[in-house]
C-alpha cells in the first residue's frame, strides 16, 4: 500500500511540475509576442486607401449631371 501511496504521489508531483513548465513557456511567448509585434492597424487606417481609389471611379450621378449639362444647352 506505501509503494502505490509513493507512486501517487510522484505522478502528481510531476504533473504538477509538467503544469508550472507548460505555464511558463506560455507567459514566455506571450512576452516575446507583445514585444515582437508592430501595433495593429486600425479599420480606419485600413479604409483610407479603399476610400480614396472609390473616389477615383466614376458614378451613375456624374452621368446624370452630364446629361443634364447637355439638355440644359
Amino acid at each position: 500500500m506505501d509503494r502505490e501511496a509513493t507512486v501517487a504521489r510522484k505522478r502528481v508531483q510531476d504533473a504538477e511540475k509538467a503544469i508550472m513548465q507548460e505555464q511558463e513557456h506560455v507567459r514566455t511567448i506571450e512576452k516575446a509576442l507583445s514585444t515582437s509585434t508592430k501595433p495593429e492597424t486600425t479599420f480606419d487606417k485600413m479604409l483610407n486607401p479603399i476610400g480614396d481609389g472609390l473616389c477615383d471611379l466614376a458614378s451613375s450621378e456624374d452621368e446624370e449631371n452630364e446629361e443634364d449639362e447637355d439638355d440644359n444647352e
